[in-house]
């Protein structure tokens, strides 16, 4: 039976609390059954605990996400747009680890990197699932990342 090639989008690198449930939620994975790959957008000791455990890591530490705030929405969004073509770039690096890997599926450990799933989809077919850590704010801002989450993802998974 062929292994599931799971490619995971880490945000914090292991300075917070959604890497190191990601790094122990992979390092228990059954290898006879799950091949992982982990993409970290900071450096950070993650970097260490995957190599130690021979997980293939990739780091991209200036990859953009965009995540509506509660306020300053407006400059949210020029900070994302104002790196549209590093946005560009790394989805199009993405899409090939995704396709050059055959990768069964995406785990995106953050609602944050739902941006990427828009040219994921297209381009390979994998599945994708985001984790959803954070209560959205009750704006318009919010409103647009909900409903990208909803067009990308084809499973969520609510921390409680």
């Amino acid at each position: 039976m062929a292994r599931v090639k799971v490619l995971y989008l880490d945000k914090e690198g292991g300075l917070g609390g959604s890497s190191r449930s990601l790094y122990f939620l992979v390092k228990h994975l059954d290898r006879t059954r799950f091949l992982p790959l982990v993409v970290l957008r900071e450096r950070g000791p993650a970097l260490e605990w995957y190599r130690q455990i021979g997980v293939r890591t990739f780091l991209f530490d200036d990859l953009p996400v965009y995540k509506p705030s509660p306020m300053n929405n407006l400059w949210v969004l020029f900070l994302f747009l104002r790196r549209i073509s590093s946005f560009s770039s790394y989805q199009h690096i993405l899409a090939h680890l995704a396709t050059e890997n055959s990768i069964d599926l995406v785990h995106m450990n953050h609602d944050s990197f739902f941006v990427y799933g828009f040219f994921l989809k297209r381009s390979c077919p994998t599945k994708i699932v985001i984790h959803m850590r954070t209560v959205l704010p009750g704006n318009r801002y919010a409103a647009m990342q909900a409903r990208g989450i909803e067009k990308v993802a084809d499973q969520l998974i609510f921390i409680s």
